[in-house]
């Protein structure tokens, strides 16, 4: 094992001689620190980081389907009409695309109807009987 030497504290004394693994673990620890400083500096000037799992999933699952289709973020990208950072942010899971942009996405990979069919209420059960409920004069 390689032997680091000391380095000199601020004072100029020298420490005790460090482990590789532990000047490791003290980057993690040191790492962890500082992101989650500017976590907290991000959330209190107004940056907005996405929380809702529903809108991590949703982006995963557009990631999944362009790469299923074998298609490059460039591609769907020109495809839809918007950037790779706008693409990018929204399959990372942001909240703040555009809906256009979201179904210009949907539409680049051939998602478009599907999405329109599963918010018919019609095509629904529940969906269904919501209908028929008010056809029939209910609430």
């Amino acid at each position: 094992m390689c032997q680091l030497r000391p380095l000199p504290g601020r004072d100029g004394t020298p420490r005790p001689s460090t482990s590789a693994r532990s000047i490791t673990a003290q980057i993690l620890t040191d790492t962890i620190v500082i992101f989650t400083k500017i976590d907290d500096y991000n959330r209190q000037n107004g940056a907005r980081m996405s929380n809702n799992q529903n809108l991590v999933d949703f982006g995963q699952n557009i990631r999944a389907w362009r790469t299923l289709s074998r298609l490059s973020a460039t591609v769907v990208a020109e495809r839809a009409g918007i950037t790779r950072d706008t693409l990018r942010s929204l399959e990372g899971g942001a909240g703040s695309v555009k809906l256009e942009n979201v179904f210009a996405v949907l539409e680049a990979l051939g998602l478009d109807g599907k999405v329109r069919d599963v918010l018919d209420p019609a095509s629904d059960e529940r969906g269904r009987a919501l209908l028929r409920r008010r056809i029939e004069g209910g609430r």
